[in-house]
């Protein structure tokens, strides 16, 4: 068993700086979420905005318009998000907006990222890393691969996911994370969801 202590000391050298912000990370994901879903933004998602969206993305998805996403088609899609994501990230960087990053402006950015992903990491909010909460952290991170999402949008297996399978997968999505089950999910849910796992 690894020593906490060691961990620590490694994801710091890696980059990461031992900040608890744990607040401000998971704001950060719960408003990318609303950001997507919250369409009248009253801070509440329910399961018809999330069909609506869900609706949306299928169509972008489906390049040859034949009511199937197959697996290159959403290869391309995680691309494309893929790259958006990159120049989100390079823009964000350049903060006096000169169409150049200096070493700063990297090395800020580079802090806040270790900052937000070591909070969260460290599940309990106590500074340390421990062995437990990096193998969950690893191992939910592997679970994620974009394969393993399609297989979930593929509900028959039969390497295309219709309409209908993405939506009955973001539904189950949907109810796992309506924790109160009163039909919509906040902010706060998400919050809490994330809270319980590491990406």
């Amino acid at each position: 068993m690894l020593n906490p202590r060691l961990i620590a000391l490694l994801m710091f050298a890696a980059g990461l700086v031992l900040v608890n912000s744990g607040a401000s990370a998971k704001q950060q994901g719960a408003s990318v979420f609303m950001r997507l879903f919250d369409r009248d933004q009253n801070g509440k998602v329910t399961q018809n905005e999330l069909d609506v969206a869900s609706s949306q993305r299928f169509i972008k998805m489906d390049l040859d318009k034949d009511g199937k996403v197959s697996k290159k088609e959403f290869g391309k899609h995680m691309q494309k998000r893929h790259r958006d994501y990159m120049e989100r990230r390079y823009k964000k960087m350049d903060v006096n907006q000169d169409n150049k990053v200096s070493k700063q402006e990297y090395m800020d950015a580079k802090r806040k990222r270790a900052e937000y992903r070591f909070t969260k990491i460290d599940q309990n909010g106590n500074g340390v890393i421990s062995p437990e909460e990096f193998a969950r952290c690893k191992g939910h991170h592997h679970r994620h691969k974009g394969k393993n999402i399609f297989a979930k949008l593929d509900g028959n297996g039969d390497g295309y996911s219709t309409k209908e399978e993405s939506l009955a997968a973001w539904a189950n999505w949907f109810k796992r994370n309506d924790t109160d089950k009163d039909g919509v999910v906040t902010s706060e849910e998400i919050k809490q969801a994330r809270a319980k796992r590491c990406r």
